[in-house]
């Protein structure tokens, strides 16, 4: 009796090692999905895969299932946006990627785990997502971004203004993640008669830009540097059509093709006032172009749906070149320097930059340019093994010659010059340095 217990109890020793708790790795109750995932016309499926060794193994394989699904959902979502945006979107992985991840994050909360299985090795877990819930929630989704985009357009059909445009961008972004399923609305300029949305919301912006009218006054302007520096234009922007006020609009100011960071807001009644920088620019005809800042009024996702090229508004400017008379005073330790460095790195700013001519008659000039530059030597040389320096100083001041109103007022920066045999060679390379760095506002074009 007690040979034959031994017995038995040796054999359920060789059951318990033979097996773990809770672990179900028969070929027999192994489920079909663990090698051939499912497939149906009601479910995507998702299977996950993880190691029995690693932290909460059930969890991980979970996640690689929803993972898997979400994998599954952008290629649905891709391959319906493809044709949708090849006409509108060269950069198409870079514009779809945000449309993917807002529809795929909205989806997934209808996961469901239906299956999971554990041999040896290897955690699995079966996840399935409804298609028919998937497609109600985003029809629901699309049409509560169709209602909304909406009543931003509409906010946006009797003023011209940056808000409307701010208001249109915001209509396109609402409406953006459903693009692929051709989101329609009443296009209040076909009588209502539904349109795709981004085609009515595209429309209305194309619109804006043919029906705005800038004018100016006066409507051309002869100018002259430093002369004409306070020369001011008047701006009226208005709706050609008269359908819309315009107001608080952007807009960009150039001269000729020049990029350029000037901008300009007009007021409630779409007026603005520009002031004429002085022109560093060849004598002879240039233009002001006056262009609408889509860039600042729309927001970027907007932009790269809709792209519209803003019309050019021109104020066309003569600018003639000022006659200049030199009256210059360059010494060097109290002695006069004639053809002096300084002298002629200020005539060849004047004629570069400005297209200025200099005449020896005070009376035919349009400005008398004054030049007062010296040289000083502000401590004793130390010793003969140490160099002389000197410092040179000076200021220029254009003045009009017949109003004789100064225009400009301009200090250089000290230059500093050494020589070791001689205070006057010091002095010379101080001037010369002075010469090659004026550091006056004028010259640093």
């Amino acid at each position: 009796m007690i040979k034959n217990t031994s017995y038995f109890i040796f054999c359920l020793f060789l059951v318990s090692c033979s097996s773990k708790p809770g672990l179900n790795n028969s070929e027999e109750n192994k489920p079909t999905w663990v090698s051939r995932q499912p497939t149906d016309a009601s479910f995507w499926y998702g299977v996950g895969i993880s190691n029995v060794d690693s932290d909460n193994p059930r969890q991980i394989a979970r996640q690689r299932a929803f993972s898997e699904l979400a994998e599954q959902l952008k290629v649905n979502i891709k391959s319906s946006l493809t044709d949708v945006m090849s006409a509108k979107n060269n950069d198409f992985e870079e514009y779809s990627k945000s449309i993917i991840e807002t529809r795929v994050d909205a989806s997934l909360e209808y996961v469901e785990n239906v299956d999971s299985y554990q041999d040896e090795n290897r955690q699995y877990v079966l996840a399935r997502l409804d298609k028919n819930r998937y497609y109600l929630k985003i029809k629901r989704k699309k049409e509560e971004a169709i209602s909304k985009a909406e009543n931003l357009l509409t906010q946006s059909l009797d003023e011209m203004s940056t808000n409307s445009l701010s208001n249109i961008s915001l209509a396109i972004e609402a409406i953006n993640p459903f693009i692929d399923l051709f989101p329609m609305l009443g296009d209040p300029y076909n009588n209502g008669e539904n349109d795709n949305a981004i085609v009515v919301a595209e429309k209305m912006v194309r619109i804006y830009n043919e029906d705005i009218e800038l004018k100016f006054s006066p409507p051309s302007i002869d100018v002259m540097a430093f002369i004409s520096d306070d020369e001011k234009i008047a701006i009226s922007v208005k709706s050609i059509s008269g359908n819309a006020k315009v107001t608080n609009i952007r807009i960009n100011i150039r001269l000729n093709d020049i990029k350029s960071d000037e901008f300009l807001i007009t007021d409630e009644n779409g007026k603005a006032e520009y002031q004429l920088s002085r022109l560093s620019a060849p004598s002879g005809n240039h233009s002001l172009i006056f262009t609408l800042d889509y860039a600042n009024m729309m927001s970027k996702k907007a932009q790269q749906i809709i792209q519209v090229i803003p019309k050019e508004y021109s104020l066309d400017i003569s600018l003639k070149s000022p006659k200049i008379y030199f009256d210059g005073n360059v010494r060097n330790l109290g002695n006069e320097v004639r053809n002096s460095s300084v002298s002629s790195a200020m005539k060849e700013c004047l004629e570069d930059n400005y297209s200025s001519t200099f005449v020896e008659s005070k009376i035919k000039a349009d400005i008398i340019l004054k030049l007062i530059v010296s040289t000083e030597e502000r401590a004793a040389r130390m010793g003969d093994n140490y160099p002389y320096f000197i410092y040179a100083t000076g200021s220029i001041s254009l003045v009009n010659r017949k109003t004789n109103d100064e225009v400009l007022n301009s200090t250089f920066k000290d230059a500093k010059g050494a020589d070791f045999s001689s205070k006057e060679k010091a002095g010379i390379n101080a001037l010369k340095k002075l010469s090659q760095n004026m550091n006056i506002d004028i010259c640093n074009q």
